[in-house]
Parts: C-alpha cells; sequence; structure tokens
C-alpha cells in the first residue's frame, strides 16, 4: 500500500524499477489503483516485461488508464490509495518479486 495526497482522476502512471539485484526483471501484467477516498478502481494493463534483458529492454513504462469501476477491489485499511501489481508468471525468472517505489 502506498500513502498519498487525493490524485484526483487518474489518466496514466510510469511504473519501473533500479535493475538492481540478481534477475531484476519482471513481467508486468496490470496495475490497479483503489482510491479509498473517492470508491473508484483504475485499471492499467501493460501485459509487457520490465527488464533489460527481455522484450525492447525497458525497465519504467507508462501505462494507460483503460477504465474506471467504483467498486473497491482490495480490503479497506487507513491509507487513502491502494495499489496493486500483477506478475505473470514466466518459467526462468523469479516469481511474486516485491515491487518498490524507485
Amino acid at each position: 500500500m502506498l500513502e498519498c495526497p487525493a490524485l484526483g482522476t487518474l489518466k496514466r502512471l510510469r511504473i519501473g524499477h533500479n535493475n538492481s539485484g540478481l534477475s531484476a526483471g519482471w513481467f508486468l501484467d496490470k496495475v490497479i489503483v483503489d482510491d479509498l477516498e473517492t470508491n473508484r478502481v483504475y485499471e492499467f494493463p501493460c501485459h509487457r516485461w520490465l527488464a533489460k534483458d527481455e522484450d525492447d529492454g525497458q525497465i519504467s513504462r507508462e501505462l494507460l488508464c483503460v477504465g474506471v469501476g467504483t467498486e473497491g477491489a482490495f480490503e479497506r485499511r487507513r491509507c487513502s490509495v491502494n495499489a496493486s501489481l500483477t506478475l505473470g508468471d514466466i518459467p526462468g525468472k523469479l516469481q511474486n518479486q516485491a515491487a518498490k517505489p524507485f
């Protein structure tokens, strides 16, 4: 979970990593942002690698919002915004790596 000030209506986001560590790359299926203040859920599909040695070699991507829902996708907690990463299960890569802010 990320705690942050009100973001308003989301249209796009940038996500990436610093490429450090063993098998640093990851396959990103999508990002879901659940705004607990407005009860809106934003979906940002990716379906691409964030890896120097896969796909196009990019470790940062700008994603566009494809839909906004009104049902909360996560358990309600103290934070105003919840962010979730769905990482694909790709053989030969570390699974379920923790995402860290960059």
